[in-house]
């Protein structure tokens, strides 16, 4: 069902022994532990289908989520999102996940406090896009921006930990990057090339890494730079973080910008706007054309 069991100071479900199955429904745990096993037996969540849901149940502890103090419990999870504090949403060993699903890490905030999040997605997904409530999955970075369309605001967030990928945003496209802790890198030409708008969230990097004039960045188009996430690169054969040309405009208002050797490249035609974070590089900080 749709039960939710609150509970403040310790757990929301403590178990010394024996079998737990959530298949719906809220534990939240507002100052502990959503869910703790001390001995021997078995946490399940959800149900091991041909459906994998990633929003029920809903595991929220404020120091943990899902907390197993002795190796011989085993713990299935088949259904649902874990969410607490960073390294803390499953604190113990998964025995069993839906055949050919892994788990993956987002960013949540509730109450203004930061959470990590842990849920199921199949094993070849690298990315999802978002359109409204809709949200999709995607073999590689470029397939879901390229299914976010022309749809404002559409956000492609990335879900595996190291993505090696260039990615290009057309012209008339209008999306939210959202790094999502994850990095993206590529070498052998720009790893991001922009046409249209974006809008660069969360923390991770993108990074390049090539030989000469190989910058991680080429913008033609509108780029706003937010969030804790890092623009990187660690050539140095004379390669830029960012290419600003033509008319693109890169609005730089926070997180960090670092370089083995320059930073920022900007045409007599384009803009670049700080109004915040760190810009950190060997050689030209910024360069106007």
């Amino acid at each position: 069902g749709d039960s939710t069991i609150i509970q403040g100071k310790y757990c929301g479900i403590a178990i010394k022994s024996g079998d737990l199955l959530v298949t719906g429904g809220k534990v939240i745990a507002t100052e502990g532990i959503s869910i703790q096993q001390e001995k021997i037996g078995t946490i399940t969540l959800g149900n091991n289908d041909d459906s994998v849901s990633t929003t029920k149940p809903e595991i929220i502890g404020a120091k943990k989520g899902i907390e197993l103090l002795n190796s011989d419990i085993e713990f299935n999870f088949y259904d649902g999102i874990i969410k607490a504090p960073q390294d803390s949403t499953i604190v113990g060993t998964v025995t069993n996940l839906p055949t050919g699903c892994q788990i993956v890490n987002g960013v949540e905030t509730i109450d203004e406090v930061e959470y990590e999040t842990a849920y199921l997605v199949p094993t070849n997904v690298v990315a999802t896009t978002k359109i409204g409530q809709s949200v999709t999955y995607y073999q590689t970075v470029q397939e879901a921006i390229n299914a976010a369309g022309t749809n404002e605001g559409a956000t492609v967030t990335l879900l595996k930990e190291s993505i090696t990928e260039t990615i290009t945003v057309a012209e008339g496209q209008d999306i939210i990057l959202d790094l999502n802790g994850k990095t993206l890198t590529y070498s052998a030409k720009s790893t991001f090339i922009n046409y249209g708008t974006v809008e660069i969230i969360g923390e991770g990097t993108i990074n390049g890494a090539g030989g000469n004039s190989v910058h991680t960045i080429t913008n033609y188009g509108v780029l706003t730079k937010n969030g804790n996430g890092k623009l990187t690169n660690t050539s140095n054969n004379g390669n830029y973080v960012l290419n600003n040309v033509n008319t693109g405009i890169f609005t730089f208002n926070e997180g960090e910008i670092t370089a083995v050797d320059r930073g920022l490249h900007n045409a007599s035609t384009a803009s670049i706007i700080i109004t915040g974070g760190k810009l950190s590089t060997a050689d030209y900080a910024i360069y106007n054309m």
